[in-house]
């Protein structure tokens, strides 16, 4: 506790925060984070009244459904996941690299603009707002 009053925290707010964490309603480093808060000069009791049970370490359906989504969410976001690379269908249309991406970009880029200069003045009309037969 004493090193607690010497980062400018209180007895009191020490004891609320490893009381909430104890039972369950927060983990210990969102603790961390209540500390800093009151260290700042906030008021935090109403931690004393956070309900218990939310975080339960190693036990019950509760963590185990926890840890099934955490997994499911590493199988799906992780860095393994990207590993695959890109779907097939990507790679088709804008190659298997960003940079082969960009590069497939740049030329549709320079072929649209070819075919555009090339155009004179009345077929470039024509094909910006059409031959004019609906107005």
């Amino acid at each position: 506790m004493q090193g607690s009053q010497s980062r400018g925290i209180s007895a009191r707010d020490e004891q609320r925060i490893q009381a909430a964490v104890a039972r369950g309603a927060f983990t210990a480093a969102r603790g961390q984070h209540w500390r800093v808060y009151a260290a700042s000069g906030h008021d935090i009791s109403f931690v004393d009244h956070l309900a218990g049970g939310l975080v339960v370490a190693g036990t019950g359906k509760a963590d185990a459904a926890a840890s099934q989504a955490d997994a499911d969410y590493r199988a799906l976001f992780g860095p393994r996941a990207r590993d695959y690379g890109p779907a097939p269908d990507y790679d088709a249309l804008f190659g298997s690299t960003p940079q082969a991406a960009r590069r497939a970009l740049d030329d549709q880029e320079a072929l649209a603009s070819h075919v555009i200069a090339s155009l004179t003045d009345d077929q470039l009309f024509k094909r910006l707002f059409g031959d004019g037969g609906s107005r």
